[in-house]
């Protein structure tokens, strides 16, 4: 039986050998039939709500087998004047989503 340390290398290289298929060769060798079938699902999917699901059903199983870690980085400041509401600041996203929702008050 190997060690944990022989199979962390054994499984590194699986790694770096399946991002090398993907990203240079244009050949994946890793794949998930669930979630490329409502990929091509989604992919025809006219209806937005139907296509929306299939996404969240995509999403849900990516959630379910892997370790996903959200990493960003905001470097941005955000002003705004006294008199201007619409404005939902946060953490995540950039505001200027939402600039269509912006009024001044008075």
């Amino acid at each position: 039986m190997a060690s944990p340390r022989e199979r962390a290398e054994a499984l590194r290289e699986r790694i770096r050998a399946a991002d090398h298929a993907y990203y240079v060769l244009d050949r994946p060798v890793l794949s998930d039939a669930e979630y490329d079938r409502l990929w091509r699902n989604a992919d025809v999917e006219l209806d937005p709500v139907k296509r929306a699901a299939l996404f969240i059903k995509m999403n849900d199983l990516v959630i379910q087998k892997a370790v996903v870690i959200p990493v960003t980085w905001r470097n941005v400041l955000h002003a705004a004047a006294n008199n201007l509401a619409g404005i939902d600041l946060n953490s995540w996203d950039s505001i200027f989503g939402r600039i269509a929702y912006w009024y001044r008050t008075s």
